[in-house]
């Protein structure tokens, strides 16, 4: 039941500004309310300066949820420091003030990761990790509790690690150390994907530059593919080799000895064998057909690399093509209309649109749409005579054109013609006519066709066919047997056969369009040219424009196997919600797969082609050959060293040849569930895959219909789980000449660019690292006159906007991974110096709050051993005596919270929810722990006996929460919790689980299982209870507020409140049965509580008393609604001056003669 900030702290604006203050090394987040109290942490000034007892504690002396008014802590100043201050049982722990992350996380890095993969490995499901969680049922037998697979896509081997690396290993190690510290035995084998283009360009680019330093070379690696494997293989191993140490770095745990890649032999033979399996079904089959082609890469690409350009630009075109034989409907409709003498020798022409020009050489018909309705217009200029471009009149003048009639408007728009329509007629009316084909002027024998894919949505409802460079081109060519020419070399330059000759060696793209374009207008068929912006695909690794492009490739036919993978699809669960449909959509409307690449780098298909006929070899049984050589004789190479007969027998190579074409890369890493997973003998499905979102066509779909048409009967993955972008601050794409690329490496070590400000200040490295400890010690204590650097800094003019902001530096890993978690993955996340100061922010808040528990836990258990039965906690001493007694109304609310703590962040763990965790985890830490129940607990924490019971229950509860936020933040920030956890008492570290024979084994954090939520803990009356008081301890703030701006009192424990209620409910269930724990709870000396009959409210305004003290009436609600009817929900609250004598020892106030308050007096003795 958290709640904000007391109304108090935000009273006057100008606090707003100094109430949250960082303590960078030496607390924590700070809510001051300056010179009078605070909430938060603060530094604990050394009780005795000048005392051996100090001077020994100086060092380990922890900060704190804030001190006793003044802010520093109980036992004065002066004298009375010396007299009481050692009577104190402050915090204590040797865990140091400064995380220095980027340092001492290689400390525990090899602990919380290689120890614990081969630990957790090595554990049977009986006896490693049982979470005594109720949360978790006990952990079955392993037969009944299988190893958990976390399958890894496999990462490109090429270049160093970006952002989006982190965030995508960081989640797979976070699901896979939720699952270790659950009991399960976590399997995640690290890959890499090692073919394809980059690396093959990459080695012939190194090559090359090596050639021109004189090393020789050169460019006869492209001619030598044996050689260039060889080159692009050991690119590939050392790309590994720097990804691993940072994926290392980072904090990854996984069997990093035997990781995967897609070059290995044992992985291409299982490669092979998956193709061997489609080939028996019949589903591979070669054919000529268009298909997506690189120019610049020179090779066949898959729809998955493919990335679309929203805004490149096309050379638009509006041709004419001379009708030279017309369909009887057409010819009827011409001679029957209104033609008059100057327009009856007017030609018909089918007017066309395309952007792509250089595809006219290649025409073979066009089509129309059947169910259309054609106009036969005459087009006139509109604009005068002066403002037309050279050829405008002859290319319009004497013809009349085709046109659908719906689009007659837009043309007109869009050429600036003035139509008149002559006549109409359906599109079936146009089928027998034909045309003159627009650059081959001999060929008067086009055919106009129907078409099923022709519309009048764009365009002209006439569309040009090219059967070479477009899928509908060809089934339509494919239907009407049109001639398929591909008039484009592999380099996107035009052939002999284009055409007159004239375009032999252009490029498309380029000199070749505009010749193409050139031509048309001579010859008076280019009506309109100009520039189209519009959505084209581009080569994903060159960022070239792609062409379609008919070839000869090998083909996967998913047509056959598209339902069944729909079907096992609906069997996975998909994170976030929607992908399911997205990826099914992708499905249903693909399918062939085209699977061949002209590449030497890469997995050859084993294809043999008969030397007279051309025909292929690619049977069961040849495959069967080829995967076996693999494996025997160093993998693929072997393609290139053995000869045929070594493949087929002897005999063979006199009549076959080997292929040249090599496996398109989403094939290679597609099969990883069989190369890998089932090689290794781990079952499939795996239990998790993780990748981007653009994996839902690439790596995802891949895998899916490999493994149905490989022979699996349900997906290879039970749960497939996707994640966004990332961007910077302003939601822009990372680019290094924006200059806003944000690299792991530098949060991990501290070497973001320092910020303006911090240039300003002068704060170098050596100043930040040795200094800062002494700045922030010196703003903590300005309370009690140490405050001149802290007045000095705050007259420093800061600037404005990014440039203020201070990356801190050693932030280390695990704040790389807090960002990670922070992030809503689901979606698009950015990052920048503001997100990392806010998330390194986080990282100390937590860090210090539970080092300041710990310092709070340092004798816990020391002699005694605590139990909580019913409400009752019950403490065994040494010696066996028992006692017993009921917690407080604190120690039982702040079990409640975490019990709903509890189950909230294990609820959240399940479903990857890991934000969502973190922001609980962190609004707890800050409302109800660390402002609340440590800064409320000081007293009896510092200040009761050592032994006392109250002080037991407090420990006690700080154990249970101190135990579950480590393990908590264990699978997220590991080398942290693992540090917290080693300077854990031993008492407590052996509190967490029962498995003392795997911490002899082992010693983690990882060990003691999952979070536990004890029902006991669960008390729904402390929350209530709290609920109402918190309301009225905002109420009392509101009165301590104003009379600290009276000046009648410095810190609330001077102060004494009077509770009077008309509400029996309040008094009897609330005030009455946690009297004992009221002036606690309202942070004051003394209370006292009242019931009246009645108690009229007249308004909710702070009236000041004869004495000056503030007094308060309102109106309790609760949820939103009165406690009782009519006035007896009404309150007041007089504040006036404690009474007695402030106690030296712990500042609280009593009565009598006594020095000290007879709870001091008791311990004392």
């Amino acid at each position: 039941h958290p709640r904000p900030l007391p109304p108090a702290l935000t009273l006057r604006p100008p606090l707003e500004h100094t109430l949250l203050r960082r303590e960078a090394g030496s607390g924590v987040m700070l809510f001051v309310r300056r010179r009078q109290w605070q909430w938060g942490c603060a530094r604990l000034r050394p009780p005795l300066s000048g005392s051996s007892a100090s001077l020994r504690a100086q060092s380990r002396t922890v900060a704190g949820p804030g001190g006793k008014d003044e802010g520093t802590k109980p036992g004065g100043g002066g004298d009375e420091a010396k007299k009481f201050g050692d009577t104190l049982n402050l915090p204590v722990t040797e865990l140091p003030i400064r995380a220095n992350a980027s340092v001492r996380e290689l400390e525990y890095q090899e602990k919380v990761c290689s120890e614990l993969y081969a630990w957790q490995q090595t554990q049977t499901e009986t006896s490693s990790v049982a979470s005594s969680s109720a949360l978790s049922p006990p952990s079955p037998s392993e037969e009944e509790n299988p190893p958990f697979v976390l399958h890894d896509g496999p990462p490109y081997a090429n270049g160093d690690l970006h952002i989006g690396h982190a965030m995508n290993k960081v989640l797979k190690d976070i699901i896979n150390r939720h699952q270790v510290m659950k009991g399960r035995n976590v399997c995640y084998i690290p890959g890499w994907d090692c073919h394809g283009l980059p690396i093959e360009l990459k080695a012939i680019s190194d090559t090359i530059s090596s050639s021109n330093s004189g090393s020789g070379g050169g460019k006869e690696l492209v001619d030598d593919p044996l050689e260039l494997r060889k080159r692009a293989k050991t690119f590939a191993l050392d790309a590994i080799e720097r990804q691993r140490s940072q994926f290392m770095r980072w904090g990854i745990m996984g069997d990093w000895e035997n990781y995967y890649t897609t070059m290995s032999p044992e992985y291409e033979a299982a490669q092979l064998r998956v193709l061997m399996s489609m080939v028996e079904k019949g589903l591979i089959y070669r054919d000529l057909k268009p298909v997506h082609w690189s120019p610049s890469s020179k090779t066949a690409l898959a729809e998955a690399e493919l990335e679309y350009v929203d805004d490149h630009v096309s050379p638009s075109v509006y041709v004419a093509l001379r009708v030279v034989t017309q369909s009887p409907a057409l010819a009827r409709m011409l001679a029957s209309s209104s033609l008059s003498s100057a327009t009856q020798d007017f030609i018909p022409y089918v007017l066309i649109w395309t952007t792509t020009p250089w595809t006219l050489p290649a025409n073979e018909a066009v089509c129309f749409g059947e169910n259309l309705t054609y106009a036969c217009a005459v087009g006139t200029p509109e604009r005068k005579e002066e403002e037309r471009e050279e050829g405008d009149k002859e290319e319009t003048v004497g013809k009349i054109f085709i046109i659908a009639e719906d689009l007659i408007e837009r043309v007109a728009e869009e050429t600036g013609l003035d139509f008149t329509v002559l006549g109409t007629l359906k599109g079936s009316d146009l089928e027998g006519s034909q045309y003159q084909h627009p650059l081959d002027l001999d060929n008067t024998g086009c055919p106009v066709l129907p078409g099923d894919h022709v519309t009048a949505e764009d365009g002209t409802g006439l569309v040009h066919i090219a059967p070479a460079h477009g899928m509908e081109d060809f089934q339509v060519g494919k239907e009407f047997e049109l001639p398929l020419r591909s008039l484009v070399e592999d380099d996107g330059t035009f052939n002999a056969d284009a055409s007159d000759g004239s375009l032999v060696g252009l490029h498309i793209h380029g000199k070749g369009s505009r010749r193409v374009c050139d031509t048309l207008k001579r010859d008076g068929l280019l009506v309109k040219e100009r520039q189209y912006k519009h959505r084209y695909p581009y080569d994903w690794r060159t960022k070239q424009p792609v062409i379609q492009r008919a070839t000869r490739q090998w083909f996967a036919r998913l047509g056959e196997i598209g339902e069944h993978a729909i079907q096992a699809l609906e069997g996975v669960a998909l994170v976030p919600d929607g992908s399911q449909a997205r990826m099914s959509a992708m499905l249903t409307t693909r399918k062939e797969w085209c699977i061949s690449r002209q590449r030497a780098w890469g997995v050859p298909i084993p294809v043999f082609y008969d030397k007279e006929t051309g025909e292929p070899l690619l049977s069961k049984e040849t495959v069967q050959a080829v995967a076996e050589r693999f494996e025997t004789d160093g993998g693929s190479d072997c393609w290139w060293t053995l000869g045929v007969d070594d493949f087929l027998g002897p005999g063979m190579s006199s009549r076959y040849t080997k292929g040249t074409d090599t496996l398109d890369v989403w094939f290679d890493s597609g099969v990883s569930w069989a190369s890998v997973v089932r090689t290794r003998g781990y079952d499939v499905p795996s239990d998790v895959v993780l990748e981007g979102s653009d994996q839902h066509r690439g790596w995802f779909q891949s895998s899916l219909l490999t493994a149905v048409a490989g022979g699996l009967s349900a997906a290879p993955y039970k749960t497939v789980i996707t994640h966004g972008f990332v961007l910077d601050e302003k939601g822009r794409k990372m680019s290094k000449s924006l200059g806003n690329v944000v690299y792991p490496s530098q949060i991990v070590d501290g070497t973001l660019p320092r910020s303006a400000l911090q240039e300003e200040e002068g704060m170098n490295d050596r100043e930040t690292t040795e200094t800062k400890e002494r700045v922030d010690e010196d703003e903590t204590n300005s309370e009690t006159g140490g405050g001149k650097r802290k007045k000095k800094r705050k007259k420093k003019k800061k600037k404005s906007g990014s440039e203020t902001m201070k990356v801190p530096g050693n932030i280390g890993a695990d704040c790389l991974r807090l960002w990670v978690a922070t992030s809503n993955f689901t979606q698009d996340v950015s990052i920048g110096p503001e997100t990392i100061e806010r998330v390194s922010g986080q990282y100390r808040k937590i860090r210090n709050t539970m080092r300041f528990i710990l310092g709070c836990l340092h004798d816990f258990q020391a002699g005694a051993q605590l139990e909580l039965h019913t409400n009752e906690l019950v403490v065994i001493e040494m010696d066996g005596s028992i006692s017993r007694g009921p917690l407080s109304l604190l120690d039982m609310y702040m079990l409640h919270a975490l019990h709903e703590l509890c189950e909230h962040v294990d609820a959240c763990y399940d479903r990857y929810a890991y934000s969502q965790a973190l922001s609980a985890t962190s609004h707890f830490i800050n409302t109800r722990l660390s402002s609340f129940y440590l800064d409320i607990n000081k007293d009896r924490l510092y200040c009761d006996g050592v032994d006392s019971f109250r002080r037991r229950a407090a420990q006690f509860v700080l154990a249970q929460i101190h135990e579950n936020l480590l393990k908590a933040i264990a699978p997220i920030m590991p080398h942290m919790a693992q540090e917290l956890y080693e300077f854990t008492p031993e008492a407590i570290q052996g509190s967490f689980s029962e498995g003392k024979e795997c911490k002899e084994a082992y010693h983690s954090v990882f060990t003691h299982g999952w979070i536990k939520s004890e029902p006991l803990w669960k008390s729904p009356e402390s929350a209530a209870a709290m609920e109402v008081l918190e309301v009225v301890a905002d109420e009392v703030n509101r009165c301590l507020e104003v009379a600290r701006g009276k000046e009648l009192i410095r810190g609330s424990l001077e102060a004494s409140v009077s509770i009077t209620t008309a509400s029996k409910e309040l008094y009897e269930q609330f005030l009455i049965p946690n009297f004992d724990d009221l002036a606690q709870i309202l942070r004051v000396s003394q209370t006292e509580v009242k019931l009246e009959d009645t108690l009229q409210i007249e308004n909710k305004e702070t009236k000041n008393q004869a004495d000056g003290y503030p007094s308060r009436k309102f109106t309790l609600v609760r949820g939103g609604e009165k406690m009782d009817d009519s006035q007896s929900d009404s309150v007041e609250i007089v504040l006036s001056k404690a009474r007695g004598t402030k106690c030296p020892r712990c500042w609280n106030y009593h009565e009598g003669d006594a020095e000290v308050c007879v709870r001091c007096a008791n311990v004392l003795r």
